[in-house]
């Protein structure tokens, strides 16, 4: 059989050919959680009861508490401050009586509309049954309920969850790129993001590949992002940061490349100075970006913009093969429009220039972009900066 060549692909066909893979994707996960939800037995997610819910239940406990035939008590009281029950007894211990374990169960399958696993309603059944109103409270305020969901939030098939959104991500982020060049190819012909690439084919469907090995690494370590990445515990965040993580494969090779240093430390200085590239197998001498004004800006505001200078621009370069994000430095003079960064790395490169000043009264953006490869015969990249698309 012959192997098909990725890069020969049209710009239709490859579009064709992810639309036609997100659907057979959908299509799958759909089936698999419409047909196999008795199978796996993991469309649950944990959720804790509401304040309301425990005070409810405080109520519940406090009213009726008491049932002659199960328990000898002397005398109740009730913290209306706290809502804690403290029941003073002489003889046995008080356990919940029957009536108000029936209404407990009822009380909680009517919020959850019946959702509840029914394995794990008659477990609380037979612990509120053995215990006291004071254990049965605080038992109910702690224990994490198991309630049905539509997608796989318990178990080890929460793993495939984050694989399959990890995947809607990726190919949303492909398709959503085409629209860009769509887009941009009618009003700018002769920006590179205007035109198809089918060079970058075989690293997109690499992403499918490791864009969710890479979320699931870092799901898998998230005691080390606790309160900055996601928060595994809140259910549905992690689908959430499942498809972030998707779409933005890149930052997850960024966020491994900085946690590469915290576990697999190289030296001691391994942040990366602004205005310096990360260290590569192969350097090149220092890089020199001049920023060009584009023809298309004329007359007086040409003057004036060229009279104030670009050097006060933002220039950035993001590695797409992974690494921190440099921000190049200005010769010094706002009126020169030239950037130099020492010791780059070969790679591809997205290079955005970003400018605003008041220009006679005006706030004026101008701004400019380009996907280029760093090569060691490359000393200079000229940047065209334009009106934002904002401004018209």
């Amino acid at each position: 059989m012959k192997a098909i060549n990725l890069k020969n692909l049209k710009e239709h066909e490859w579009f064709i050919a992810l639309v036609c893979t997100l659907l057979a994707v959908v299509t799958g996960y759909l089936l698999l959680h419409f047909f196999g939800d008795c199978h796996f037995k993991s469309n649950y997610e944990f959720t804790k009861l509401s304040e309301d819910q425990k005070e409810q239940i405080s109520n519940m406990l406090i009213i009726d508490s008491l049932c002659p035939q199960e328990c000898d008590a002397d005398l109740l009281t009730v913290n209306s401050a706290q809502t804690d029950l403290k029941v003073i007894k002489s003889g046995k211990n008080c356990i919940t009586c029957p009536a108000v374990q029936h209404k407990i169960i009822l009380y909680l399958s009517n919020e959850f509309d019946n959702g509840l696993d029914p394995e794990q309603v008659k477990s609380i059944s037979t612990f509120i049954s053995l215990a006291t109103p004071g254990q049965t409270e605080k038992f109910l305020k702690t224990v994490r309920l198991r309630v049905h969901s539509n997608f796989w939030l318990i178990g080890p098939m929460v793993y495939w969850e984050i694989v399959f959104w990890s995947w809607f991500g990726v190919l949303s982020n492909l398709i959503f790129s085409f629209t860009l060049i769509a887009k941009n190819s009618t009003t700018d012909p002769n920006n590179p993001f205007s035109v198809f690439d089918s060079s970058e084919i075989p690293s997109q469907v690499a992403k499918l590949l490791y864009a969710p090995m890479c979320t699931l690494i870092i799901v898998f370590g998230y005691n080390y992002f606790a309160g900055q990445v996601v928060d595994i515990e809140s259910s549905k965040g992690v689908i959430v940061f499942a498809f972030i993580g998707g779409f933005y494969s890149s930052r997850l090779i960024s966020l491994l490349e900085r946690l590469k240093e915290v576990i697999l430390p190289g030296n001691a200085n391994a942040t990366v100075a602004q205005g310096t590239a990360p260290a590569g197998s192969v350097d090149v001498e220092d890089i020199t970006i001049k920023l060009d004004l584009d023809s298309s800006i004329t007359g007086e505001l040409r003057n004036s913009i060229l009279e104030i200078g670009l050097g006060g621009a933002k220039v950035t370069l993001e590695p797409l093969h992974g690494g921190e994000t440099i921000t190049a430095p200005t010769t010094g003079e706002d009126q020169e429009s030239i950037f130099v960064v020492k010791k780059l790395s070969r790679g591809i490169y997205q290079i955005t220039a970003e400018w605003a000043q008041e220009v006679d009264g005006e706030h004026i953006n101008l701004e400019g972009s380009l996907k280029t490869g760093i090569t060691v015969s490359q000393s200079t990249i000229n940047i065209t900066v334009s009106k934002s698309e904002s401004e018209g």
